[in-house]
């Protein structure tokens, strides 16, 4: 029978037998212990017979004399070794650790501590242990430090350093990765040290690499169990690092597979994606439990803001921020600084793509963009308790940094896309909702239906983001979106109470889902035609543009009889509903029936305000290009209402009843029709019309014929009653509309008012038939003179309109929306500058000789594109086309070059002798701002454009084809600088204000080229060169050349050296403080002269200043939040040669800004902007020492470094050169202040209309005046000692003298004018009234209490007058 058998057999009997006991004892005592650990080790694989935990307590039991100690130790190390067997039941396993456990405590010290070695000498030599077995170890070391003394082999010491001899050798022992799991939940039950604790979890840490994925999220738990014991930042340091690592590994071999089909995958996706969330949310249920977890959390964020944006936002980590979010108590700041560290990335992002130093100290980081949808994306792996975030991320972002209201709460729409930071940041927020729209349907719904609130609830700020961002939601899952159209109709509900803008926007982003359900549409027809007899006239213009959305929408392929297009609103609306409920007609028969009912509602706003009706007749003409099989019906509509307005009788002049054009109540005068609008959308139309008659082939169907015979009728009428108007305009006179010059213009009176509105009709109808009469012309004499007959008329009314509103004021001069549209505009600008087709010569010649109208066109298209710049669109058919728009733009450009280069090489120009502006400038005007169109509303058509605009200059170098990009762009450039250099060397000095334009459109382009590349130097040089050499003295000019220099050379080199050459040239023009000084001239730059050194220059370069002064304190912001990082052993000496090199550029960079400074401060610097510019530029540059001083600081207080020798010359520098001149321009200034304030006043008209009656009069206003430009010196002193009180500190942190060459600041409380004493001195006997004198830097009542001035301490704050 087996040993452990035996023993069950004997203990079982125990009871009844008691002298069982013995043979038990006996039993242990005649057996081995390899015996007794093959009878457990039997008895395990045998549970049949009895439990191991049985036998085990049984041996113990019976051992309890001083010979069975050895026996218990062994069975006990037996046991360890039953427990790591893999065959061993949990049961077993339990029961054997449970009585060992109750057992510990009875062993001797000795025993203990080899007990102890089994644990280390397993986990030395990486044996596979089971986690059971390390149950028993915390037990074990605990007892072991309740132990006086511990002997151990030859060792003696006490228990609790034995204690720490296991643990040490456990933590510096390699550890296989299958028991790290194991000792990490063993060292949670074992009371640690700090330094213990932080040592083991940075282990951990470090092992993660060699753990299974499968292993990781146990084992972050078992972190997070230690972590409550200390040292939770470490946990998030760690896991973030690891897991970026991963992130990247994986990201690699993806694109690796991608390109690669063949490569190996060591990290499965779906593997890292699942852990990663189980470990997200292993961390968010620890934090509701221990919310000081939470609280480390957001430190550790906070913390890594600074240093390494692209860490602090992996994926991972705005993950965890986003599922920690929904605990009410971490959500605002979560919030808040996921906000503001998006906003900063794109700061530094755009700070780094202009300054070349930057981008240099503190490379680029990873896109933060590609950061947060890597999150959206990962989220689609079940992370469900992240979607919640990702949704008010979103919406946060796109609320915090969406479009703003303009001045005086005006909405603005249709703003070009800048790409500023804050615009960056709305659309990631804009991206973010979108993606998890289409990744995740449990928050479909909630996206949904607060996009439409914010819509629809909004009307003080602008929503076209929200509408941007529906409307991609439409366009990427309409089929999604038709599950939620109950909030779909809701919305419409609210649809009259919107902003016309915003109504708008928002019928165009759910055009789509139209045409994908029919009671959605019915719905909005419903609401359109409530809206239509609203009383409120917005919610009547928003129903007007919701009916031509919907018409332009619906396509009508059929056709329908003239009986039924005329039919009644009523009539249609039923056979509508007939069609609808028995299905009987076709779709396209249906569409066509719908179109109708709508043109039927429309009919209505012929009665309705003038801007409802201006809307109806801007949208028909492009409903007819849209939906052309509704020509007849809208032609029949505009024909009926303009014969209300049209004297039909040939000999009556004028032709038209502007009576019946105007509204009046009581005493005012409104428009009740646009007649002009009216009329350009019957002329538009007719010309569509005829080329779609043209066009369409003959059909055999009856219906067919009798339309287009029904057509034929209604266009041959219509033309007729336009060439009879026509003939009457040309022959009728100012006299016939009493608009002549004997008219009363003024907006005080009703008849002036109804003169102005008659007027501006008038205006419009003219420049219609224009148009139209040129459009369908065959370019004849006898065309080009009624063409110029009508301008003529139009011109002869224009100035008198002018000069009636000149007279009135400046102000109301402006000149009227032109009613021409962008097709006539640019065809009628190509025919007048460049079309050399012989059979044209004739007219064409008639046209160019009028300069009025050529100047006219030029207006015009200069309007239009100032239109297109500031709003997006032009008035007109087809100003919103951006298409037609980009056509237009680049067309009109070639032209303005074309105009603009032929008269640079011919200068002859009408216009220069005249006082208006000549025809070359404004066609400049127009290239400059058609440029600036390009790059911002069109920047990914740059090239074309360009190639577009002069095709020949490209021709000419000979390589069309293989140029690229930039190279083209370059090529431009250098003609834009050959034509600036031209007007320079050029004796014409009105060329100059010419060169702005060139200079503009030079710097819009210069921001295609690459920083560092060639053709961008080559245009740096140039830019340098012309500096240099140029004696500008246009103001304008000078400041747009310099600062372009300043610009390019901040984007591939410092601008220290540059700072410093203007700021000699600058004190060189302006003199100096001291008039008995003569200054050395300087001449680095001959743009720098008498009349651009001050203001232009002195405010340029201190702006300049500024920048440069704020790169570096950003610098030195993040250097210093890099000292406290953890940095791995490989990478921690290039850390801090890094960071030396730092310090010493910072210093250098200082150090000839004080050299910059050092002339500054001694040049005589005029009162005003100046003045206040320069003192805030040299407090920002001691408020920057500061921060140094404090950097250094933080490096003595964390041991981290020591102070750079430049930092020494730094100190030294700024106390030889710079704090004592400080203190003599602050006088300078306050005595050019007393003798500009005890001035005597200067009188006549024009001196008091230009000061202004808000500036005071006499003394006081003057006293005003100074003190508000002299606020800024108290500032500058504090500064300046603030400096010096950090310096001290700093000087006995380092033991370095740094206030060596310091001379302590003087008190700015008052100070002695030594003259005024001597002279009081002096006189003293013979006048005692004399014996006060003022201070001359101080305010009167001012005294000195004492006789001495002496130093102010170190650190005190002056008092600030």
């Amino acid at each position: 029978m087996a040993l452990g058998k035996k023993l069950l057999a004997l203990h079982k009997d125990l009871d009844k037998q008691p002298g069982k006991k013995d043979e038990i004892l006996k039993l242990l005592k005649s057996s081995t212990n390899e015996q007794i650990s093959e009878a457990l080790h039997l008895q395990l694989s045998r549970p049949e017979d009895g439990s191991v935990a049985d036998v085990v307590r049984i041996i113990f039991q019976s051992s309890t004399d001083s010979s069975g100690a050895s026996r218990r130790l062994n069975v006990y190390k037996v046991a360890i070794k039953l427990l790591q067997d893999q065959y061993i039941t949990n049961r077993a396993a339990s029961e054997i650790v449970g009585f060992l456990l109750m057992e510990t405590d009875n062993l001797a010290a000795s025993h203990l501590a080899e007990l102890a070695g089994v644990f280390t000498d397993a986990v030395k030599r990486k044996e596979p242990t089971n986690g059971k077995a390390f149950e028993l170890l915390p037990k074990i070391i605990l007892s072991l430090a309740a132990k006086e003394t511990v002997s151990y082999g030859s060792n003696t010491m006490s228990g609790a350093e034995y204690k720490d001899h296991v643990i040490n050798t456990l933590s510096s022992s390699r550890w296989d990765p299958r028991c790290i799991i194991h000792l990490a939940a063993m060292f949670r039950d074992v009371s640690l040290s700090s330094d213990q604790l932080k040592f083991i979890m940075t282990k951990i840490i470090r092992h993660c690499k060699d753990v299974d994925l499968q292993e990781m999220p146990p084992l972050v738990y078992q972190l997070l169990l230690l972590a409550t014991k200390g040292h939770k930042r470490l946990v998030f340091t760690g896991l973030t690092s690891y897991l970026t690592k991963q992130d990247k590994l994986c990201k690699d071999q993806h694109q690796e597979q991608n390109q690669n089909v063949e490569a190996l995958s060591t990290i499965s996706q779906d593997a890292l994606r699942h852990m990663e969330g189980t470990v997200i949310l292993h961390i968010t249920f620890a934090i509701k439990q221990d919310q000081d977890l939470g609280k480390e959390f957001i430190k550790f964020l906070e913390a890594s803001k600074l240093s390494n944006t692209a860490a602090v936002l992996s994926p991972f980590n705005v993950a965890l921020a986003l599922s920690i979010a929904p605990i009410h108590r971490f959500e605002e700041p979560i919030f808040n600084f996921l906000k503001s560290v998006i906003l900063k990335s794109f700061k530094d992002a755009e700070r780094q793509s202009a300054s070349h130093w930057i981008s240099e100290i503190a490379p680029g980081s990873v896109d933060v963009t590609e950061l947060i949808l890597d999150t959206v994306q990962n989220s689609s792996y079940g992370w469900d308790h992240v979607t919640q975030g990702l949704v008010q991320l979103g919406f946060t972002l796109m609320d915090a940094f969406g479009p703003k209201p303009g001045p005086m709460g005006k909405l603005k729409e249709n703003q070009p896309c800048t790409n500023t930071p804050n615009q960056r940041a709305c659309s990631l927020g804009s991206q973010i909702l979108v993606s998890t729209f289409k990744a995740h349907e449990m928050v479909r719904a909630e996206i949904l239906e607060q996009l439409l609130n914010r819509i629809v609830t909004k009307e003080s700020t602008p929503v076209s983001h929200y509408i941007g961002l529906l409307a991609n939601t439409v366009n990427s899952a309409p089929q999604i979106l038709l599950d939620s159209l109950p909030k779909m109709r809701e919305a419409f509900d609210y649809l009259a109470y919107l902003a016309p803008s915003s109504a708008d926007g928002l019928l165009k982003a759910v055009q789509p889902l139209m045409k994908l359900n029919v009671s959605l549409k019915d719905s909005l027809l419903l609401v359109l035609r409530k809206a239509m007899f609203a009383r409120q006239g917005d919610a009547r213009k928003i129903a007007v543009s919701g009916y031509l959305q919907m018409l332009r929408q619906f396509q009508v392929y059929g056709s329908l009889p003239a009986s039924q297009m005329s039919q009644s609103y009523m009539s249609s609306s039923s056979q509508t509903m007939v069609d609808i409920h028995t299905g009987g007609s076709q779709q396209s028969n249906y569409e066509a029936i719908v179109c109708l009912e709508i043109l039927g509602s429309l009919r209505r706003c012929f009665t309705q305000q003038a801007d409802v009706r201006l809307i109806l007749y801007e949208g028909l003409y492009e409903v007819l290009q849209k939906n052309s099989k509704l020509k007849d019906t809208i032609v029949d509509m505009l024909s009926k209402q303009w014969m209300g307005y049209y004297e039909p009788d040939d000999d009556v002049n004028p032709p038209i009843k502007l009576q019946h054009c105007i509204m009046a109540q009581g005493d005012q005068v409104y428009i009740a029709e646009p007649l002009s609008h009216l009329l350009q959308c019957i002329c538009h139309s007719v010309v569509r019309c005829k080329k779609l008659m043209e066009q369409s082939n003959d059909e055999d169907e009856e219906d067919e014929e009798e339309a287009e015979m029904h057509m034929k009728e209604l266009l041959d009428h219509l033309e007729s009653v336009l060439s009879s108007l026509t003939r009457r305009m040309i022959k009728s006179d100012l006299e016939d509309f009493e608009l002549d010059k004997s008219a009363d213009f003024s907006e005080t009176g009703s008849v002036g008012v109804k003169n102005n509105i008659f007027g501006i009709l008038v205006l419009g109808i003219y420049e219609v038939l224009m148009e139209y009469n040129f459009t369908n012309t065959d370019y004849s004499a006898t065309s080009a003179e009624q063409l110029l007959q009508l301008f003529s008329n139009y011109h002869n009314l224009s100035e008198i309109l002018r000069d009636k509103s000149s007279q009135k004021s400046k102000a109301s001069h402006k000149t009227a929306r032109s009613l021409l549209s962008v097709k006539f505009v640019t065809k009628t600008m190509k025919l007048l500058f460049s079309d050399d087709t012989p059979d044209r010569q004739e007219c064409l010649l008639m046209l160019r000789e009028e300069s009025n109208f050529v100047r006219f066109m030029v207006s015009i298209a200069l309007q239009k594109i100032h239109q297109l710049n500031d709003k997006g669109e032009c008035d007109g058919p087809a100003g919103n086309n951006m298409e037609k728009l980009y056509h237009f733009c680049y067309s009109v450009s070639r032209v303005f070059l074309h105009k603009f280069t032929a008269d640079t090489f011919t200068p002859a120009d009408s216009g220069r002798n005249e006082r208006k502006k000549a025809v070359s400038s404004m066609c400049l005007e127009g290239l400059s701002t058609s440029v600036n169109v390009i790059c911002t509303r069109f920047p990914e058509r740059i090239a074309g454009y360009l190639r577009l605009i002069d095709p020949d200059l490209e021709s000419a170098e000979g390589h069309v084809e293989t140029l690229e990009e930039e190279e083209r762009v370059h090529l431009h450039i250098k003609k834009f600088q050959r034509l600036v250099m031209d007007m320079l060397t050029s004796d014409d000095g009105s060329s100059t204000k010419d060169a702005v334009h060139l200079c503009n459109i030079i710097t819009l382009l210069a921001k295609q080229l690459t920083p560092q590349g060639a053709q961008f130097v080559q245009l740096q040089a140039w830019l340098s060169r012309v500096c240099a050499e140029q004696n500008i003295e246009d103001t304008s000019l000078a400041k747009v050349l310099l600062g372009l220099l300043f610009t390019l050379t901040q984007q591939f080199q410092s601008t220290a050296t540059l700072i410093l050459e203007v700021a000699q040239d600058t004190h060189s023009q302006i003199g100096d403080t001291d008039e008995d000084v003569e200054v050395v001239p300087s001449t680095n730059y001959a743009i720098v002269n008498a009349k651009t050194a001050a203001p232009t220059v002195l405010l340029l370069l201190m702006s300049q200043i500024d920048k440069f002064l704020e790169e570096t304190e950003w610098v030195l912001n993040r250097m210093k939040a890099d000292i406290g990082k953890e940095t791995d052993e490989e990478t921690e000496g290039v850390g801090l040669t890094q960071r030396e090199d730092g310090e010493k550029i910072i210093c250098s960079r200082l150090g000839m800004l004080v050299n910059a400074f050092h002339e500054l401060v001694q040049t005589a610097v005029p009162v005003g902007p100046c003045v206040d510019a320069t003192l805030k530029a040299i407090t920002r540059l001691f408020t920057t020492v500061t921060l140094l001083s404090k950097y250094y600081l933080a490096l003595y207080t964390q041991q981290a470094g020591h102070l750079s020798s430049r930092f020494e010359k730094l100190i030294k520098l700024l106390a030889t050169r710079l704090t004592q001149k400080v203190y003599s321009m602050i006088t300078f200034i306050q005595t050019s202040q007393s003798e500009r304030l005890n001035a005597p006043a200067k009188t006549g008209k024009a001196k008091e209309k230009k000061r202004g009656e808000g500036d005071g009069s006499g003394t006081s206003g003057k006293a005003k005046i100074v003190m508000k430009e002299t606020r800024a010196i108290p500032n500058l002193i504090y500064a300046i000692e603030q400096c010096e009180q950090f310096l001290i500190r700093l000087s006995k942190k380092s033991k370095v003298d740094l206030m060596e060459h310091i001379k302590l600041s003087t008190s700015r409380d008052f100070r002695i004018n030594t003259e005024a004493l001597r002279e009081v001195q002096d006189k003293a006997s013979s006048d005692e009234e004399s014996s006060s004198s003022d201070d001359e830097s101080q305010p009167p009542s001012k005294r000195s209490k004492t006789g001495n001035s002496s130093p102010k301490t170190p650190g005190k704050t002056p008092s600030k007058r």
